[in-house]
């Protein structure tokens, strides 16, 4: 008798624990809204949502670097144009000024003060601690500028020429950074060209280091003569008969010029020129100088202008650069968004609950846990009087 009333508390107490339980996960799922609470709940489907989670927060990952890569790419787009639309009105003002006889070069040359400080700080420019043209060193000022006085002399590069990359996607780069002596400089070197020269001084045969327009001074000290790339800052001495190879070195630099002294026959300045190594900053410095001149320098002028246009051009060319990266971070920040629209609609799927179906799923665990609370009742409810 003991058994059968044993028998009869399990049973009854298995059905209520039964429909007690599922009630209490149907209640649940109501609460949050998901059929999937715990891993338990749905392994198959908890590991597929867990894995769609984990791709999207990757995702979100890269398209929060893409837009705020996308931001600096529009920061530096407006220096680019700011700095050819300088450009552009300066080289219309040079044009006009040297296809007249007559042209006011002290009122060119202010200008050129003005316009250098700016190219100097737009290329300088920093944003959220980080400077646009130094390259991997994004940290340090890219150009340094020397003066005399408030006029600017010479402009040196100070960045970094590495590239840095940034992964938009899992082992693909893209560059992040401008490098500016490539941004802002001629890179196709050409051999040394002497623009004046009455001196008799040659090229000569070595690889020169030399960059841009400089002078070549020649003057003489007894019966040799002396040569200098930097004002006298240093000099070289080439006794009588010179030699087909000597070194001239920029002491402020360390850059060196090859000469053939050989057919030295006079002192003077030599205008000297390295064809696609000109900066647009030292070249404006140039013209600048040109214009100080108290002799006619016309065709010296023209010559630095036709420099500074080819030099324009590379700095035009940066808008293609942006461009391209733009669209490219633009077509994976749109494919990424469609991965992660399809994975939310998976999860949702997947894991967001039938509410309807729920309600009803309820109503039937109700009735039923109410059925067996009625027959346990009954059940239990019985004595020994019953069985007599």
């Amino acid at each position: 008798m003991s058994f059968s009333f044993d028998g009869i508390y399990r049973s009854t107490s298995y059905a209520l624990e039964k429909q007690a339980t599922a009630m209490a996960l149907l209640q649940e799922q109501v609460s949050t809204g998901s059929q999937i609470n715990r891993a338990s709940d749905n392994p198959s489907d908890a590991n597929r949502v867990m894995a769609l989670n984990s791709n999207n927060s990757k995702l979100e990952y890269f398209i929060g670097e893409i837009d705020d890569f996308s931001g600096r790419l529009d920061v530096v787009s407006d220096l680019f144009s700011m700095m050819s639309g300088q450009l552009t009105k300066f080289e219309a003002d040079l044009t006009a000024a040297l296809s007249m006889g007559d042209y006011n070069k002290a009122a060119l040359a202010l200008g050129i003060d003005d316009l250098l400080e700016s190219l100097v700080s737009l290329a300088n420019t920093e944003h959220k601690g980080q400077r646009f043209f130094g390259g991997a060193d994004s940290a340090s000022t890219p150009y340094i500028v020397e003066r005399s006085g408030s006029s600017i002399t010479k402009v040196t590069y100070n960045g970094s020429y590495e590239d840095r990359k940034i992964e938009v996607a899992p082992n693909v780069e893209i560059s992040s950074v401008f490098i500016g002596d490539k941004m802002f400089r001629e890179n196709s070197r050409q051999s040394v060209e002497f623009i004046t020269n009455a001196t008799g001084a040659a090229v000569g045969t070595g690889t020169s280091s030399i960059e841009g327009y400089f002078d070549l001074d020649v003057t003489t000290s007894g019966p040799n003569y002396v040569l200098s790339i930097d004002g006298g800052l240093s000099t070289v001495t080439v006794p009588i008969g010179g030699d087909a190879n000597t070194a001239v070195t920029d002491s402020r630099t360390g850059k060196v010029l090859f000469v053939d002294t050989t057919g030295l026959t006079d002192t003077g300045t030599v205008t000297a020129n390295v064809p696609g190594t000109h900066d647009v900053f030292n070249l404006l410095i140039s013209i600048r100088d040109l214009l100080g001149s108290p002799t006619d320098v016309k065709e010296e002028l023209s010559a630095v202008a036709s420099s500074l246009y080819t030099v324009h051009k590379k700095v035009v060319s940066g808008f293609s650069i942006i461009g391209g990266r733009s669209s490219t971070l633009g077509i994976m920040r749109d494919g990424y968004e469609n991965i992660q629209f399809s994975s939310k609609e998976e999860i949702s799927r997947l894991q967001d609950a039938d509410i309807a179906q729920i309600a009803v799923d309820l109503t039937r665990r109700e009735t039923l846990y109410q059925m067996s609370m009625a027959i346990a009742g009954k059940l239990l409810s019985t004595s020994l009087m019953d069985f007599l």
